[in-house]
């Protein structure tokens, strides 16, 4: 039995984007959305919503930021939030141009420009609800680690993160959401009593799949980042030492799928 997360009870938000646009560090894009005023009509007239919004005209940007930073700093976020859903203009984060924001807010990572990681560290180290900051390095490794977030903030116990830009910067909100430590339950003859097994062992995620097919028999994965629990069973797992690619052998067995149904 195992989950991949577990839950919690969250009191208070961080909008991770709302701060770091109040600090100047993301740009916006502007576009005429007229999805919104199309939401209300009949549905003999909102068939034809799709096609138009996709013709919707991006609005000359320069135009448009005056009025938005001057109406951030004026409008408290909660009225500017509900103005966003009413006025026919969808204001979008410009990731291309923005220095950093946080674009998946339950991996807790911000993507930021190499000159500004400084800047957004000691942005979020000064926030007493931050735990940790991390680098990438520090969690992610290999071949891909360059599509990974930047940094990674780690909250405090129940606090959690938005990507709002209409946010207040804190905000008291009570919901139930993920939270970062997971269950694993073993049951069987070859398992060991509970008992007998050193509570304090290290167990994460990756050792998962390892640990199932040692047991059932079959060879490791050779580009596994796990390893078998074997502290969990009373008897020796034998396959423990045999390698396989199991990529190379999938993509041999789809290319001969592929063969047959072309033939």
């Amino acid at each position: 039995l195992v989950s991949d997360h577990g839950f919690s009870i969250t009191k208070l938000f961080i909008s991770v984007n709302s701060i770091l646009a109040n600090k100047g560090l993301i740009s916006f894009s502007y576009r005429l959305n007229l999805d919104k005023l199309l939401r209300k009509q009949k549905s003999d007239v909102a068939k034809y919503k799709d096609s138009i919004t996709r013709k919707s005209a991006y609005i000359p940007s320069f135009v448009f930021r005056s009025l938005f930073t001057l109406a951030n700093k004026v409008i408290p976020p909660c009225i500017l939030s509900k103005l966003e859903t009413i006025v026919p203009i969808s204001v979008d984060i410009d990731y291309s141009t923005s220095k950093a924001f946080m674009l998946e807010f339950g991996n807790w990572g911000i993507y930021v420009k190499r000159d500004y990681l400084n800047i957004v560290k000691k942005i979020f180290g000064n926030i007493p609800l931050i735990k940790r900051i991390l680098d990438k390095k520090d969690i992610f490794w290999g071949p891909h680690i360059d599509c990974a977030p930047d940094i990674i903030l780690v909250p405090e116990e129940h606090v959690f993160f938005s990507g709002g830009i209409h946010e207040e910067p804190i905000y008291k909100r009570y919901i139930g959401e993920h939270e970062p430590h997971a269950l694993i339950a073993f049951y069987g003859d070859d398992i060991l009593a509970s008992n007998s097994v050193n509570d304090r062992i290290k167990v994460t995620i990756y050792d998962l799949t390892p640990t199932i097919l040692a047991y059932v028999g079959f060879p490791l994965p050779s580009n596994s980042d796990g390893r078998p629990l074997t502290e969990a069973f009373s008897i020796e797992l034998p396959s423990i030492k045999k390698r396989a690619n199991y990529l190379r052998r999938f993509r041999l067995l789809h290319g001969i799928k592929e063969l047959k149904f072309r033939g």
